[in-house]
């Protein structure tokens, strides 16, 4: 990772090396320089802003509620008393890998009205959840999406996102 020093600096150019061989020559390799790294998991970016990693975040969330949808069927399917079980030793643990380095817990900014942290990827993981949960509940539509996680018995979000940064 050849990152800038500063988020307002422009990307390095390729890093050049150097080697000198045995027999006395030298021999010369380039690293390109990416706009993004994936090192164990995590997706880094040189500004360090997540929202490559926060794409990854969303396409496995919703890849394991497609997983789970599909062995739901209602004829030969998984009872429904399962799939919270399910969802919470597979599911949650997949998508929220390395959250203490990338998510930001939210807060109400004091300048306005508008909440600060890492409020997008919160957004678009409730209704993810929120599949989930009438999965299990087999609710209607029209049912609220806190009705159906307390009814679930499952954590709202940005609950769970601060028990597990906890």
């Amino acid at each position: 990772m050849n990152f800038p020093h500063s988020p307002h600096d422009t990307a390095p150019p390729d890093l050049l090396i150097t080697k000198t061989n045995p027999n006395g020559l030298f021999s010369h390799q380039t690293v390109n320089t990416v706009t993004t790294f994936k090192y164990l998991g995590v997706i880094f970016d040189s500004k360090l802003c997540w929202n490559a990693h926060f794409y990854k975040i969303m396409a496995n969330a919703a890849w394991w509620s497609t997983q789970v949808a599909h062995i739901s069927k209602i004829s030969g399917g998984m009872p429904p008393c399962h799939f919270r079980q399910l969802y919470n030793t597979v599911a949650i643990p997949a998508f929220t890998y390395a959250t203490d380095i990338w998510y930001t817990n939210i807060w109400p900014s004091p300048m306005s009205k508008k909440c600060l942290g890492s409020v997008t990827v919160m957004k678009k993981l409730i209704p993810i959840q929120r599949r989930i949960a009438k999965l299990i509940t087999r609710a209607l539509n029209m049912t609220a999406s806190d009705i159906l996680d307390a009814h679930a018995n499952l954590l709202s979000i940005d609950l769970l996102f601060k028990k597990i940064t906890f």
